[in-house]
């Protein structure tokens, strides 16, 4: 099981994960940092669909916290790559 915490540009946020083989179940708790109200709780599922890319897709339920949160029903794809060597000693990740 996995914690982590993260500044999601104009939210903040946790996340709890478990991990089994490819798949994992996940939920977070998210804020808008200039809309307080705006809270969200989101239960979702996630795969890596191809063991050799770094793509995960997933789905995941939101409900609504705050009087301004959303129920929603969402899919995305996301992916990205870390610790890559960069010249002159830098590293890369990024994700989107």
């Amino acid at each position: 099981m996995a914690l982590s915490t993260a500044w999601l540009g104009r939210d903040y946020g946790w996340a709890v994960a478990l991990a089994i083989r490819a798949a994992r179940a996940y939920r977070r708790a998210t804020i808008a940092v200039r809309r307080p109200a705006q809270r969200e709780l989101a239960l979702g599922l996630a795969f890596a669909p191809l063991a050799h890319w770094p793509v995960d897709v997933a789905v995941e339920q939101r409900v609504a916290v705050g009087r301004a949160g959303r129920m929603a029903l969402a899919a995305m794809v996301s992916g990205g790559v870390g610790d890559v060597a960069l010249p002159h000693g830098f590293r890369l990740e990024a994700y989107g």
